[in-house]
């Protein structure tokens, strides 16, 4: 859970947009900055609504709900793996679409 909180963590800052601030946009800033936040807390709410169908896809056992959180058409899972004490554990999964 600890892994899927990190991967979520790390989903959302490079997803959200921060824009630079300087003097000039200061002023500006503060009228935009509750429409920058929403459209924030927006990206947010999807980057979480498609990890959680994931989650729950793989706690019930479910392709139904799995897919809902990939792309329409064929695609690859990849598994990077490593011992560690004789058991071989994975490091990292990649997703691409053919």
């Amino acid at each position: 859970m600890k892994r899927l909180c990190g991967i979520v963590t790390l989903t959302m800052l490079l997803c959200i947009d921060f824009g630079g601030v300087n003097a000039q946009t200061i002023k500006e800033s503060t009228s935009n900055n509750n429409v920058t936040m929403e459209k924030n807390n927006s990206k947010v709410a999807a980057i979480l609504k498609a990890v959680e169908l994931y989650a729950e896809a793989g706690r019930k056992a479910s392709r139904e709900i799995g897919m809902q959180a990939f792309t329409e058409g064929s695609f690859n899972d990849m598994f990077t793996l490593a011992e560690q004490s004789g058991e071989w554990k994975i490091v990292s999964k990649i997703y691409s679409v053919k």
